[in-house]
């Protein structure tokens, strides 16, 4: 028999061998997070947490914030780009200055990113 015949068939009994082990390239499977809309309480720490901090500190932000404990700062950076991409960072602003100014706070600043 030829060489190449013989690496032929190595290669198709080995192809038999991979159907009785995990086929997982290391990766562990984890199903997928469900999705959770943000609260308006959670989108206020956000901004509050960015005009404090200042955007891109999501650790800092997550730190010091229990109302945001059950997200990542993946989590929190893609819900600020996104905020900013639809233009509802100046809408979330004024919610927030139009409650603060209610109850006595001082004016909200829009951070710069």
């Amino acid at each position: 028999m030829h060489t190449w015949k013989k690496n032929e068939e190595a290669a198709r009994n080995d192809d038999d061998d991979d159907d009785d082990e995990d086929d997982d390239n290391g990766v562990d499977n984890v199903p997928a997070r469900t999705y959770r809309r943000y609260s308006h309480e959670e989108e206020e720490a956000l901004y509050l947490g960015a005009q404090r901090y200042g955007v891109r500190r999501w650790a800092e932000i997550l730190r010091t914030n229990d109302g945001l404990r059950n997200r990542s700062r993946v989590d929190l950076k893609d819900k600020w780009h996104t905020t900013v991409r639809q233009g509802r960072l100046e809408v979330l602003a004024g919610e927030i200055i139009g409650v603060r100014a209610k109850l006595g706070s001082a004016v909200v600043v829009i951070p710069r990113h």
